[in-house]
């Protein structure tokens, strides 16, 4: 009798013990779940972490903490987090993508190359993967190689608008302005109200010598973000090759005081 009690006893407490983990295991990902639907990055970044302590092997929630944290500016932080994110899963392509792109934004290219090749050779669907590094290949101004990664995009989601926009601008870049036009288009037909692609078309329409649809893209943009300084940017340059320069130094002097540089530069060009 004492012999199965020993036995019943060394069972509960493996039952408990289990029973433990996997309340901590489910706790942990609830947290997680919050973090992904949560919109403030401050709340994010809070859910992940509690993610975190209760289950310091959880890779997906280091991946979405460091792609929070990357979006915000805390490229260091954002680092070591995916770095954890790749030791405990060294095949997520997730994190090699927030990985890839984190070091884009930080002007470090060929590693960005790096990790989204890598990504893309995991997940050969992957059309967001195929997007960024789109994205990277023209900050290197590798025009035409951006072009197939968007192409690849698009094949994978033909509506995908990111992608759209994306090749639209590639060709604004090369001074293909009518196709430019057409992809920009398309993009807005699939996500009317987006504040960046509306500026992007309003700089083709400029190039175009299409002012006033220029100004309706601008004005639209700034109705739906107020605070989307790099329109009035746009809009400014559009007033001045209009001829109306008060307008557009007003906008530009709007620009450069909240922290667009090349608005600031505009700007001294006028008092020359």
């Amino acid at each position: 009798m004492k012999k199965y009690l020993i036995i019943v006893s060394i069972i509960a407490a493996l039952c408990v013990w289990a029973c433990a983990s996997d309340d901590v295991t489910e706790n942990a990902q609830e947290w997680f779940e919050k973090a992904m639907v949560e919109t403030s990055p401050e709340m994010q970044i809070e859910y992940y972490t509690k993610a975190i302590d209760l289950d310091s092997e959880y890779a997906d929630a280091y991946a979405g903490r460091g792609w929070v944290l990357s979006g915000e500016g805390d490229y260091e932080k954002a680092l070591a987090d995916l770095d954890m994110a790749l030791f405990l899963d060294d095949e997520s392509t997730q994190a090699l993508m927030y990985r890839g792109v984190t070091y884009r934004r930080q002007g470090r290219y060929e590693e960005a190359i790096a990790d989204l090749d890598r990504a893309v050779s995991l997940d050969p669907e992957y059309g967001r993967a195929f997007y960024y590094r789109a994205v990277t290949y023209g900050n290197m101004e590798a025009y035409e190689t951006a072009l197939l990664d968007y192409a690849k995009a698009i094949e994978i989601d033909p509506n995908d608008a990111w992608s759209h926009n994306g090749r639209g601008w590639t060709y604004y870049l090369m001074g293909e302005y009518e196709k430019a036009l057409e992809e920009i288009t398309t993009s807005l037909e699939l996500e009317p109200n987006d504040e960046y692609t509306l500026d992007s078309r309003a700089s083709v329409y400029m190039e175009l010598g299409r002012y006033d649809e220029g100004l309706a893209d601008s004005n639209r943009a700034l109705e739906i973000n107020p605070e989307y300084y790099w329109a009035y940017y746009t809009r400014g340059l559009i007033y001045l090759e209009m001829g109306e320069a008060d307008k557009g130094i007003a906008d530009l002097t709007l620009a450069c005081n909240n922290g667009e540089v090349d608005a600031c530069e505009e700007l001294e060009k006028t008092e020359e």
